[in-house]
């Protein structure tokens, strides 16, 4: 599985952090989504989603508090966070992707997600050195 950022989600949460605020609170609430994606958690475990759901697109809408939003799709073995706004921006561009099969291409920064399958055990006597 490999998870995308759109460049628009980045630029937000790198200007909300410095914004402070309602913003900011957003902004770290989305890294702690991105972080549980990157750990391999399914989108609707890795973070408050929407109460309503989303019928426009077939997407994962985060609910990040205080009216702002983080939209992710899936396609096949890709997560692609695409975009990130307040409630009513993130309305109107579902608005304009209704109907729309969205493409990952074009999304800078995919990142791999670590493989879950647990090692095979290590024979007693054989485990490397310290952490």
């Amino acid at each position: 599985m490999t998870l995308a950022i759109a460049s628009q989600v980045k630029r937000w949460i790198d200007a909300a952090l410095q914004h402070g605020g309602d913003r900011q609170r957003a902004a770290r609430k989305a890294e702690t989504i991105l972080g549980a994606l990157t750990l391999g958690r399914e989108p609707d475990e890795a973070g408050r989603t929407t109460v309503h759901g989303e019928s426009r697109l077939r997407c994962t809408k985060y609910d990040l508090g205080n009216g702002y939003r983080l939209i992710a799709i899936r396609n096949q073995d890709t997560i692609a966070l695409v975009r990130m706004d307040s409630h009513d921006a993130a309305d109107r561009w579902l608005d304009q992707q209704q109907g729309k099969t969205l493409q990952i291409d074009g999304i800078d920064a995919a990142v791999t997600l670590p493989d879950l399958t647990p090692p095979d055990e290590v024979p007693d006597g054989e485990a490397g050195g310290t952490l």
